[in-house]
C-alpha cells in the first residue's frame, strides 16, 4: 500500500556465522524496522549491517525515508517515548512500547540505541553489539560462488539505493555485472547485447513495469538463452505467475532481497539444480489441513501485513484474505464478509483492536462467536486484561510462525476436524520430571550419545533460566513467550515430561488471567532447578 522499498545490506566483511543474543537481537530489530515503516510515507526503510575494524563488533542500521524527529523531541525520545507530537499520534498510532523495550534489551547486552535524525528527511537508529565469530565462518564465504558458468548478469531495478545493495553483493564474484534503472534501457541493452547469462527485474518500476517488461522480452525472443529472476514485492501479483508456469528458465525471489538467498539462488540455476518455475523455500511449507473460507487480517504495519499474508497463502491456499488497516475499516469489513477467523492487531490507529473486538462481539449472535486472536509484540498485563474482556479468543506473537498459528487453531479447534498430531502430552498420563527410560529408547540405548545428550541439554537448561530471568526483569511478555515456546521444544524432546506440561498450560488462552511472574517463579523455575541438579547426578 505504501509502496515502500525494504533493503537489506551488509559488508563484505560480515560474518555469515556469529555468536550472539538471537532472541533480543531478533526482537530489537523486529522493534526498530516496525516502527520504520509505520512512520514512513515513501522512500525506502533500509536494514545495514557493517564489522567494526579492530574489534569484534557489528553496527546494525535502520534507515527511513520517514517524518523524522526534531532535535527538541529527540531528548524525550528514550525517556518515555512521545511520538512526535499529538497529531503525529493520532495519525499513525502505534505505543512506543517497541523502542522502550529495545533500548532496555539492549542496555542488558552492553550497549545502547542511536538516534540521527531530521525532519521530514528520516532517522537512522542504530546500534553495536559484541559478537564471537566461529569456525564456519572459515568453512563458507558468502561471497565465493566458485566455477560460476553464468559470466554476465545484467540487473534492472530503477531504485539507486537497490543496485547499491546489489553491487556489495556482486562485488566479490567473479563474474561481469551491469546494472539499468528503467526497462526502456534495459531493452535496448538486451536487444543490443543478447549474452545476457543471468537478467534480475524488479517487479516495481515507473512506466513500463517489470511485468511489462519480461513480456516484451519475451514476445520479441530475446530470452532464449537467458534465465530471469522476478524480483516481487506484492502478494496481489502472484497471480502474474500462472502466465509463467511452464517457463522453465523464470525464478522468482521475494524482496526485500537477502544477499545469501539470492546467491545461493544464482548457484542452484548455474548448476542447474533448478529447472522448473520455482519459489522460494517458503511457498514449499506445506499447507494446513484446515478448512477457512475467509479470514481477516486487522494490521496496520507493512512489515508484519507482508509476513503474515505470505505465512497464510502458504499455510491456508484456499482461503480468501481480507485485509483491513484500523480498527473501523475491520469492523466494516467483518459486516461485509462475516470471516471464520479474525486476526487482530491489538496497536491500531482510529479504532484499537480491542475496540474493534467490542464492537464485532456486538454484532454476532451468541452462540455463533467468531474466533478472534490477537496479533501482538509485548502485551502490557493490563492490556491483555482488557482483550480478554473484550473478547478475544487468543493471543499471537509477531512475527507470525506457521507452526503457532497451527497451534493456537488447533487449541481454539478453528476450521473443523484437523488432521495431524496428537496431542504432545496426554493429561491423564503420568507423567515424570525426567523420563530417563523414553529418552533412553529415543537414543536406542547409546550410553555416549546419552552422557553427551545429558551435558547438552544441562547447558541449555541454565541458558533457558538466565533468559527467562531477564524477560521478567524488563517485563517484556513476547520474549518470555519466544523462551518458554523454544523451551517446551526442547523438553519435549529431552523427555522432561512435568516442564514441558507447566508451559503448555501457560500457552493456553485461560491462563491470561494469572499472574506471568507467579508462575514463572513458584513453576517453571523451580521445575527447571530440579531439573539442572538431576541431569548433574546423570553425568
Amino acid at each position: 500500500q505504501k509502496n515502500l522499498e525494504l533493503l537489506i545490506e551488509y559488508s563484505d566483511d560480515v560474518p555469515i556465522f556469529f555468536k550472539a543474543d538471537e532472541l533480543r537481537l531478533r526482537q530489537i530489530l523486529i522493534n526498530l524496522l516496525g516502527n520504520a515503516v509505520k512512520f514512513t510515507e515513501s522512500g525506502n526503510i533500509i536494514l545495514k549491517v557493517s564489522k567494526l575494524e579492530k574489534n569484534h563488533k557489528l553496527k546494525f542500521e535502520v534507515i527511513d525515508t520517514g517524518i523524522g524527529i526534531s532535535s527538541e523531541q529527540q531528548k524525550n525520545i528514550f525517556r518515555a517515548f512521545e511520538q512526535a507530537d499529538v497529531s503525529t499520534t493520532r495519525k499513525f498510532g502505534g505505543s512506543g512500547l517497541g523502542l522502550t523495550i529495545s533500548n532496555k534489551l539492549l542496555k542488558m547486552m552492553n550497549s545502547k540505541l542511536h538516534l540521527q535524525s531530521e525532519v521530514n528527511k528520516g532517522s537512522n537508529f542504530n546500534f553495536k553489539i559484541d559478537i564471537q565469530e566461529v569456525e564456519e565462518n572459515s568453512k563458507q564465504n558468502k561471497a565465493e560462488i566458485p566455477n560460476l558458468k553464468l559470466q554476465h548478469l545484467l540487473v534492472v531495478d530503477d531504485n539507486p539505493e537497490q543496485i547499491h545493495a546489489f553491487k556489495m553483493i556482486f562485488n566479490s564474484i567473479d563474474v561481469k555485472v551491469e546494472y539499468c534503472q528503467s526497462a526502456v534501457e534495459a531493452h535496448k541493452k538486451i536487444s543490443e547485447n543478447k549474452d545476457f547469462d543471468l537478467i534480475i527485474i524488479d517487479e516495481d518500476m515507473p512506466n513500463i513495469n517489470g511485468i511489462e517488461l519480461l513480456n516484451m522480452l519475451k514476445e520479441r525472443d530475446l530470452l532464449e538463452d537467458c534465465s530471469v529472476i522476478f524480483l516481487h514485492k506484492h502478494i496481489e501479483s502472484e497471480f502474474f505467475y500462472s502466465n509463467y508456469v511452464n517457463e522453465p528458465k523464470l525464478f522468482k525471489l521475494p524482496k526485500p532481497v537477502i544477499p545469501s538467498k539470492l546467491l545461493e539462488l544464482i548457484q542452484q540455476i548455474d548448476k542447474g539444480i533448478l529447472s522448473s518455475n520455482t519459489t522460494t523455500e517458503e511457498d514449499s511449507k506445506p499447507a494446513l489441513n484446515i478448512e477457512l473460507n475467509k479470514i481477516l487480517i486487522a494490521e496496520d504495519n507493512e512489515v508484519n501485513k507482508f509476513l503474515i499474508f505470505r505465512i497464510l497463502e502458504n499455510s491456508l491456499p484456499d482461503s480468501e484474505l481480507i485485509h483491513a488497516e484500523n480498527g473501523k475499516k475491520a469492523i466494516e469489513e467483518f459486516k461485509k464478509h462475516r470471516p471464520d477467523l479474525v486476526l487482530m492487531d491489538i496497536q491500531m490507529p482510529v479504532l484499537s483492536g480491542i475496540e474493534a473486538t467490542e464492537i464485532i462481539r456486538t454484532l454476532e449472535n451468541q452462540n455463533m462467536k467468531t474466533p478472534i486472536i490477537a496479533l501482538s509484540a509485548g502485551v502490557l498485563k493490563e492490556e491483555k486484561e482488557n482483550a480478554l474482556a473484550a473478547g478475544i479468543d487468543d493471543f499471537l506473537e509477531k512475527p507470525l510462525i506457521q507452526e503457532d498459528l497451527l497451534k493456537t487453531l488447533e487449541k481454539l479447534k478453528i476450521g473443523g476436524r484437523i488432521k495431524g498430531k496428537e496431542p504432545l502430552i496426554e493429561q491423564n498420563q503420568k507423567l515424570k520430571t525426567f523420563n530417563k527410560e523414553e529418552l533412553l529408547k529415543r537414543l536406542n540405548h547409546n550410553k555416549d550419545h546419552y552422557t553427551s545428550f545429558i551435558s547438552l541439554a544441562q547447558d541449555n537448561m541454565k541458558t533457558f533460566e538466565r533468559q527467562i530471568m531477564e524477560t521478567m526483569e524488563i517485563e517484556n511478555l513476547l520474549a518470555l513467550r519466544n523462551v518458554l515456546h523454544k523451551l517446551k521444544g526442547t523438553a519435549l524432546a529431552a523427555c522432561f515430561e512435568n516442564l514441558a506440561l507447566l508451559i503448555d498450560q501457560f500457552e493456553r488462552p485461560s491462563f491470561y488471567n494469572k499472574k506471568v511472574s507467579l508462575y514463572m517463579r513458584s513453576k517453571i523455575i523451580p521445575e527447571l532447578q530440579k531439573l539442572i541438579a538431576i541431569l548433574e547426578k546423570e553425568k
